[in-house]
């Protein structure tokens, strides 16, 4: 067992919290240079923390025969912009609302019609933008805006079309509300003036979100059509259940934000005419999708890294974690560990059809039975749209020397917008 290489520093003086959010993958990457090995300490958000980069070691750190270990490390940071949300909760009362709402977010569950109903409307308007804008679009924009509106349509039955100032009054209070989650945690607001800090304003918008979201169960309650926030509302017990913090975490900002980074990258990853016979690939070959689904998950994972909090000491890859640090995994790097992954940075979607491959170590959406809930609704979402597109367009990025610099912080996309041009394809279109 060995102490990992580093120091967490002095309390606020040693504090890399700052460099940290300006480029997470620099400040990691310059560590692992000077220490030579993929474990290190450091301190970041004030606490001794424990970065980790190898597959083994998050392997290990997220499987279920270590969560006595740890904690989600979160609810001390978010709690005030989420309320009790699953995310927050540990131990027995985490496994009782995973119990409550993985029925939910199943994959029959969103077979239903009404999930298909919603991404078909919206992938329909997303391909009536295109044609519009002559097949010149920015993809990530785009894909936000899908993202957005499917998942105020099925988490809240907020119909985008017939209701559209609720959904723009939606959309700024989430963006007021997610621009919180990475400014200073300071409540300042200035009397006899207009000016409040960003978090403030992030505050308030959340006081207004939950107005909105109360009074949508409320009508779910007493509508006769079946929803997703009828089945929310159904799922409460005696118990306290908090539906309306839950719904307001899938409402987040992040949510359709790491949609629209995997509906970029992957665009990206199949984009120019050399890749012409692997967008046809994955359009006919349900597996060949899928693996290269997964791929874009490996090289381009939306939250690039996540954290736990150390309950009890133990040992991750073969170094020590004491009780009170923090653990930062970081997903991006795990992703390209070279002792699990051949030419890590390459994309490679075949590497995922060999039998001997590792899904356990993909951890874009998590891992054990902390793992995201709504591992199918991403899935489903991302297949529905990409195969959309590949049955109608060829494309390409309108400028093939495009800078393709990521921010890391809170997710994953390109620094700089990213134009693509779509060409529709001289043949049937019709999904297969």
């Amino acid at each position: 067992m060995v102490t990992p290489p580093g120091a967490a520093g002095y309390t606020l003086m040693g504090d890399k919290s700052v460099p940290i959010y300006n480029d997470i993958i620099r400040f990691v990457r310059q560590q692992l240079e000077k220490h030579g090995q993929p474990v290190f300490t450091s301190r970041f958000l004030n606490k001794s923390t424990v970065f980790l980069t190898s597959s083994e070691g998050v392997r290990q750190l997220l499987s279920d025969e270590n969560s006595h270990c740890f904690q989600m490390g979160y609810k001390k940071y978010l709690h005030r912009f989420f309320g009790d949300a699953l995310i927050f909760e540990n131990g027995e009362a985490a496994d009782r609302l995973r119990e409550l709402l993985k029925d939910k977010f199943c994959h029959s569950s969103l077979e239903s019609n009404q999930f298909h109903t919603t991404l078909e409307k919206h992938t329909a308007s997303l391909l009536e933008t295109i044609e519009e804008a002559n097949g010149e679009v920015s993809i990530y924009n785009l894909s936000k805006e899908l993202s957005v509106n499917t998942g105020l349509e099925f988490f809240l039955d907020l119909d985008v079309g017939s209701d559209g100032k609720l959904a723009h009054n939606m959309n700024k209070l989430t963006s007021t509300h997610f621009k919180g989650i990475t400014s200073v945690p300071v409540d300042i607001k200035v009397p006899f003036s207009s000016y409040s800090s960003t978090y403030s304003k992030s505050i308030v918008a959340k006081e207004k979100l939950t107005e909105i979201i109360e009074s949508k169960l409320v009508a779910s309650k007493q509508a006769c059509k079946p929803s997703f926030p009828q089945s929310i509302v159904e799922t409460e017990s005696g118990e306290e259940y908090h539906a309306t913090s839950h719904l307001l975490l899938l409402l987040c900002s992040i949510v359709p934000k790491s949609l629209a980074s995997l509906i970029s990258s992957f665009v990206i990853a199949l984009a120019g005419y050399d890749k012409c016979e692997m967008r046809n690939r994955a359009l006919t070959d349900d597996m060949f999708f899928e693996a290269a689904y997964k791929e874009v998950m490996r090289l381009w994972p939306p939250l690039v890294a996540g954290r736990r909090e150390v309950v009890r000491d133990c040992t991750l890859d073969g170094y020590k974690v004491c009780e009170g640090q923090a653990v930062l995994y970081v997903s991006y790097l795990a992703h390209r560990d070279k002792t699990m992954f051949k030419n890590p940075e390459q994309f490679i979607p075949e590497r995922w059809l060999d039998p001997k491959s590792d899904e356990v170590a993909l951890f874009a959406l998590g891992g054990g039975s902390r793992c995201c809930i709504g591992t199918h609704y991403v899935f489903g979402l991302i297949k529905h749209v990409m195969r959309s597109l590949l049955v109608r367009y060829d494309w390409r990025l309108k400028n093939e020397n495009s800078d393709l610099n990521y921010k890391w912080i809170p997710v994953l996309r390109p620094k700089n917008d990213v134009r693509v041009i779509f060409k529709i394809k001289q043949k049937d279109h019709t999904i297969p």
